[in-house]
């Protein structure tokens, strides 16, 4: 697929490294501490995931991810049938005490 005459892959590779230069330039404004250079956080990857410490630190933060969602099912599920039921049983009672 093309756009004009350059192909679409080219503007993608563009935007890419547009961002990787602003992120850069952040990086320089901003300080290390607040935001990591792109090199240093390649170098970090590399290392987490030679080292496996991504894999635990990802099923860590999934858990407590899924935790915390079933936590939100358990109380918004119950808490909305309820809302519902008694949206029901107050339209109902209206209804009969205007008759």
């Amino acid at each position: 697929m093309e756009r004009g005459n350059q192909p679409i892959w080219l503007y993608r590779v563009l935007v890419v490294v547009a961002l990787v230069i602003v992120w850069w330039l952040a990086s320089l404004v901003a300080g290390r501490n607040l935001i990591p250079a792109p090199p240093a956080v390649f170098e970090a990857a590399v290392r987490l995931f030679g080292d496996g410490t991504i894999y635990e630190a990802t099923a860590s933060s999934l858990g407590i991810y899924v935790t915390g969602l079933l936590l939100a099912i358990a109380i918004g599920l119950p808490m909305g049938l309820i809302a519902g039921v008694y949206r029901w049983w107050g339209a109902r009672s209206i209804h009969s005490s205007t008759r």
